[in-house]
C-alpha cells in the first residue's frame, strides 16, 4: 500500500512543485483490503506498517513513518452489512464461495463452470455472467501467452524509455532505457526473442546484456 499510494502521489505532484515553498495540497488516502482467501480470517483487521519495522521494541508509537490498512473478510457469510450495501460485492463473494464448493469434487475448469450457472439461474450477478462468462473462465483458468503480457506492459516498457531519455537525452536515452527494461526482463526469465520485440534491441545486443 506504501509503495502504491508513493506512485500514486507521483503522478498527481507535477515534479517541479516538490521543491517549491508554498505546501502542496493531495487527496486524503484511506487504505482498505478485501480479503477471500482460504484461511482463517477475522471479519475485521487493522494492520500497522510499523508492525514491520525492526528495533523498535517497546516504543509505544512511531512517528516517523506509519500506514493504516483496515482489512475486511469478504468470504461468504462474512461481514454480511458490508456486502449487503454492494450487489456486486455481494454476488462476487457467493461466486468465489460456489466455486470452492464445487472445487471438492470437480476439476477447476468444471467447478467455475458449475459456479456460474448457478449463479445464473439464482439472480446472482446474472446478466453480467451471461454476458461475460467465457472471459471469467478463461481468465480463472487460463495463464496469460508471453505476447499478452507483452501487450500488456508495452505501455510502461515505452513510458520507461521515454523518462530515461528525457534524464540522458534523446538517442543515447532511448538506448539506455531500452538496455535497462532489457536487463529487467532477462532477470524475470523472459526469452531472448520476446526481449527483442518488447525493448526494440537486436538480438545480439541482448545476448551481450545477459552475459554481464
Amino acid at each position: 500500500m506504501l509503495m502504491y499510494i508513493g506512485r500514486v502521489y507521483e503522478k498527481i505532484i507535477e515534479r517541479g512543485k516538490l521543491y517549491q515553498k508554498k505546501l502542496v495540497k493531495v487527496p486524503a488516502p484511506e487504505f482498505i483490503v478485501l480479503y477471500n482467501g482460504v484461511d482463517q480470517f477475522p471479519d475485521y483487521k487493522k494492520l500497522r506498517f510499523s508492525d514491520a519495522f525492526m528495533g523498535i521494541k517497546g516504543l509505544e508509537s512511531v512517528e516517523s513513518l506509519e500506514l493504516i490498512t483496515h482489512v475486511y473478510n469478504i468470504n461468504h457469510g462474512r461481514n454480511p452489512q458490508i456486502l449487503e450495501k454492494s450487489r456486486n460485492l455481494s454476488g462476487y463473494s457467493i461466486f468465489i464461495a460456489k466455486i470452492r464448493e464445487y472445487r471438492k469434487n470437480l476439476p477447476i475448469d468444471e467447478s467455475i463452470k458449475a459456479a456460474i450457472k448457478y449463479c445464473i439461474g439464482n439472480e446472482v450477478l446474472k446478466e453480467f455472467f451471461k454476458e461475460h462468462s467465457s472471459e471469467v473462465i478463461n481468465m480463472l483458468t487460463e495463464e496469460p501467452s508471453m505476447e499478452e503480457i507483452i501487450a500488456i506492459m508495452s505501455e510502461e516498457i515505452r513510458e520507461e524509455i521515454r523518462e530515461e531519455s528525457r534524464e540522458e537525452g534523446l538517442e543515447e536515452g532511448f538506448v539506455i532505457g531500452r538496455e535497462k527494461t532489457a536487463r529487467n526482463l532477462i532477470g524475470m526469465g523472459m526469452s531472448i526473442d520476446d526481449i527483442a520485440r518488447a525493448t526494440e534491441l537486436s538480438i545480439e545486443r541482448i545476448n551481450s546484456l545477459a552475459l554481464e
